[in-house]
């Protein structure tokens, strides 16, 4: 028994490190992702409060009976569909990580952003609402998707989520 002691302790030590580097590299995968969606979804969410702000203010102007320069307006258009052009692109090229929901929410808000309508102030007074739902529903979504919720290991062994009964991590959403 002596003689195969050295033996068992080489392999145990060796089965030691190999579960240590494997589950080192699960991490660092997991970490990669998180910080790869945490870029997409920033992205994602300042071209959409870019492209609320440029409505914002040709909606302020129609509202308050202001008459912008015609270039101040041709610039925030071409700024808005350039952003627009942009976003969609930067959800096709980080579609590989994106869960498939957020694909489908934001098809469908291309599609409400692309109805012509019949006058400039149909289109200015329609076109924030979609950009601001949207927002509101994609900010909850990458909460969830990305657990922005931090849970103490505490909580986790007794099952309970950090907070208390009405703290952060009570289940309730945004403007619910």
């Amino acid at each position: 028994m002596n003689n195969y002691l050295p033996m068992i302790t080489a392999i145990t030590g060796l089965l030691g490190v190999w579960f240590g580097v494997f589950l080192t590299e699960r991490r660092s995968y997991r970490e990669r992702a998180w910080e790869l969606k945490a870029r997409a979804y920033s992205a994602i969410f300042e071209a959409l409060e870019k492209m609320r702000r440029s409505f914002e203010r040709s909606y302020n102007a129609e509202v308050s009976g202001r008459e912008r320069h015609q270039a101040d307006e041709e610039a925030d258009n071409r700024n808005y569909r350039a952003t627009r052009d942009e976003l969609f692109i930067l959800i096709a090229r980080e579609s590989w990580i994106l869960p498939d929901e957020l694909s489908r929410q934001l098809s469908e808000l291309e599609k409400r952003l692309s109805v012509r309508h019949d006058s400039y102030f149909e289109s200015v007074h329609d076109g924030p609402a979609p950009l601001k739902v949207a927002s509101i529903a994609l900010r909850d979504f990458a909460r969830r998707d990305m657990a922005t919720l931090s849970h103490s290991w505490l909580s986790r062994l007794s099952g309970r989520r950090a907070g208390g009964k009405n703290g952060p991590d009570d289940g309730r959403q945004i403007g619910a």
